[in-house]
């Protein structure tokens, strides 16, 4: 598997926290984050001090009862950040536990209703270029995926990301869905000038173009773009 290449470097080396999670009857649940920046440790130290104690004594079952008491009892140390990278973690593993006690695959658990759904073809980083990104997604387009989602920002001002786009549907032809992610790299202002462009290019979605924070932008943005703003 080729790392991702978000800048111009390739990353050396990703950390993953495992937690387990065993239950009266002898099943253990894993529950697995990936960290892109570190924290390891302090994720540890939270979850030794504010979450295990939580956990002890619990019926495994009661998934959304932990997870909202888990959110309130450390509402006031975190609201965000580490408190909820660890009960996430938790709330994997129980999941898994669950679904080992019951034999059943979770999308059993919850309903299965398709069959199928489709996908696109991620992976098309912003370190490889306008080139490299274009050749990433043809080699997705012959794996027979009809959609590809292509990065943005970042390394680029917005006329080379509009330079990227152009080339990336003139490449693809009209029949493969684009979709581009800024990963938070724009202001509100600068997402739909960009986005106007991509609107042009029929982009099935535009990503990320601000920080997750600022609702009022994303608003901003949706109203005055004609395109998915996810």
């Amino acid at each position: 598997v080729e790392p991702p290449k978000f800048g111009p470097t390739v990353p050396e080396m990703r950390d993953i926290l495992l937690l387990e999670i065993e239950t009266k009857s002898g099943v253990v649940g894993v529950g697995y984050l990936i960290l892109l920046g570190g924290g390891v440790s302090t994720i540890q130290a939270c979850l030794k001090e504010l979450v295990v104690p939580e956990l002890l004594g619990r019926n495994a079952t009661d998934i959304e009862e932990i997870w909202q008491h888990l959110w309130k009892k450390n509402y006031w140390v975190g609201r965000m950040g580490i408190t909820v990278l660890a009960q996430s973690l938790v709330d994997i593993a129980l999941w898994d536990a669950v679904g080992k006690k019951a034999d059943m695959p979770l999308h059993r658990l919850w309903g299965h209703c398709n069959d199928s759904i489709p996908a696109y073809g991620s992976g098309c980083w912003r370190g490889y270029g306008s080139e490299g990104m274009i050749e990433r997604a043809n080699r997705y387009v012959e794996d027979g995926f009809s959609a590809i989602k292509m990065q943005s920002g970042i390394l680029f001002d917005r006329h080379q990301d509009a330079e990227n786009a152009i080339r990336m549907r003139d490449a693809l032809g009209p029949q493969i869905d684009i979709m581009t992610d800024a990963n938070m790299a724009w202001s509100a202002d600068e997402a739909i000038l960009i986005g106007r462009k991509l609107e042009e290019l029929d982009f099935y979605w535009l990503e990320e173009p601000v920080a997750c924070e600022d609702f009022k932008g994303y608003l901003r943005i949706a109203a005055a773009l004609n395109m998915r703003v996810v």
